[in-house]
């Protein structure tokens, strides 16, 4: 089998389209969504933008730029569209998938449908991490690997201006580039973080020898949160995952504000940022055509939208959120 970054050095550059070819798929773009005067004024303004020697000159920089970049754009994708936006991450930015139903779950008592799916996914979340690790996961053919390096034990954080991302699992054995973004703070991390009515639990997914835990050891664990949560009231506007879900730079002065009120505010925010990833037990029961909506605009109360999110509802359905900008 082949390695997972086995592959990365003989991949192609990203390509420079030509800018004759660019600005006429500009022009294809544009005219559905303007009005016929406006699409006649962009069309005369792309005309003078390639005749006056704009394009030409840029087209050169551009190409200059991608002999000596593997990605000429990613560096200015990453900051502009993600880490320097100021809006609110959630609808704005974070994706959501759907997971396919499980027709095992139909065995499975109501009571821990839940827990069940979750720990399931979990565990084989798991596995692929230590295939990531282990470097024998088969790379996608001819397509870039880097971005398995940010799958797991990445955090999003607010800061003034452009946020910052940390990576506290560390460079991956094999791969031969560094994200240009990354801070990598390896604290090799064994635990995922669980959100149970807006309260916030850490997990054990590794053993102390970085084993997988087994499903039922998973399962186990969950099943103790949702029997401490089921008599407790819901955080409420008190949840630290409400401010993730705010205007970046109010969540940059609230999270600064926190960590300087307490040393167990800025432990616990630690915890959660180190792990691996986080988990939902979400109270809702949202039918097929409404989850996407859920995952991506669900209860913010009962979400952490810096990180990576897997989340199970009552029924048992499921899906995933994620940080967009670790992994575009």
């Amino acid at each position: 089998m082949s390695k997972t970054f086995s592959k990365q050095n003989t991949l192609p550059h990203l390509p420079v389209a030509h800018f004759q070819e660019a600005c006429d798929r500009y022009l294809r773009v544009v005219k559905p969504l303007v009005s016929s005067e406006q699409y006649e004024k962009t069309v005369v303004a792309v005309r003078k933008f390639i005749s006056d020697g704009t394009a030409p000159e840029l087209h050169r920089k551009l190409v200059e730029r991608s002999k000596v970049k593997d990605n000429w754009l990613e560096e200015w994708w990453d900051t502009a569209a993600y880490y320097q936006v100021r809006a609110p991450v959630i609808i704005e930015t974070n994706p959501g998938l759907v997971s396919e139903d499980v027709p095992s779950l139909k065995s499975i008592p109501s009571s821990r449908v839940q827990t069940w799916r979750a720990a399931q996914m979990v565990h084989s979340a798991m596995h692929f991490l230590k295939e990531i690790q282990n470097n024998t996961l088969e790379p996608d053919h001819n397509s870039c690997m880097s971005q398995y390096a940010r799958l797991f034990g990445v955090c999003r954080i607010p800061a003034e201006n452009q946020d910052r991302l940390i990576n506290y699992l560390g460079q991956p054995n094999g791969l031969p580039t560094k994200h240009f973004l990354s801070e990598f703070q390896p604290c090799n991390p064994k635990h995922i973080v669980v959100i149970s009515k807006g309260h916030f639990f850490s997990v054990n997914a590794l053993s102390d020898s970085s084993e997988v835990i087994s499903v039922d050891g998973i399962e186990s664990q969950l099943l103790k949160i949702v029997q401490i949560t089921q008599n407790l009231q819901h955080a409420g506007n008190g949840s630290i995952g409400i401010l993730t879900a705010s205007d970046r730079d109010f969540w940059t002065k609230a999270r600064e504000a926190l960590i300087l009120s307490s040393p167990l505010n800025k432990e616990s925010l630690e915890t959660i940022q180190k792990a691996l990833f986080v988990v939902v037990l979400d109270e809702d029961s949202p039918q097929p055509q409404n989850i996407v909506r859920f995952l991506i605009a669900g209860d913010a109360r009962s979400r952490f939208h810096d990180k990576h999110m897997m989340i199970i509802f009552k029924n048992g359905k499921s899906g995933l959120t994620f940080e967009h900008g670790a992994t575009d």
